[in-house]
C-alpha cells in the first residue's frame, strides 16, 4: 500500500518530472505485489493526467522482472504501457 500511494502521491505532483522506483526484496512483501502496486498507482495516475511522465523502475533481485510491470500480465486492459524494469541502480 505504501508504495502504491507514494508513487501516486510523487506522479501527481506538479513539481515532479519523473519517478525512479526503486525496491529491494526484504521479505516484508513480495515482488509481485510491489510491482502490481506500482502499476496501480501509474495506471491511476495516468487516469488523472500524470500519463506523460516517465517512470522506471529498479528491483534489486535475480529474478526475471513481474508481468505486472512489463504490460504483459494477463488481464491487462489494452494500451498498457510497459514500464522499464532494472536490476541495478547504476
Amino acid at each position: 500500500a505504501e508504495y502504491e500511494r507514494t508513487t501516486s502521491a510523487v506522479l501527481l505532483d506538479p513539481n515532479v518530472d519523473s519517478v525512479i522506483v526503486i525496491y529491494t526484496p526484504a521479505g516484508m512483501a513480495g515482488t509481485d505485489e510491489i510491482a502490481a502496486a506500482i502499476r496501480h498507482a501509474v495506471t491511476g495516475a495516468s487516469g488523472a493526467g500524470a500519463s506523460e511522465k516517465p517512470v522506471l523502475t529498479c528491483i534489486i533481485s535475480g529474478r526475471q522482472p513481474p508481468p505486472a510491470l512489463s504490460g504483459l500480465e494477463p488481464g491487462a486492459p489494452d494500451g498498457v504501457r510497459p514500464i522499464p524494469v532494472f536490476r541495478f541502480p547504476e
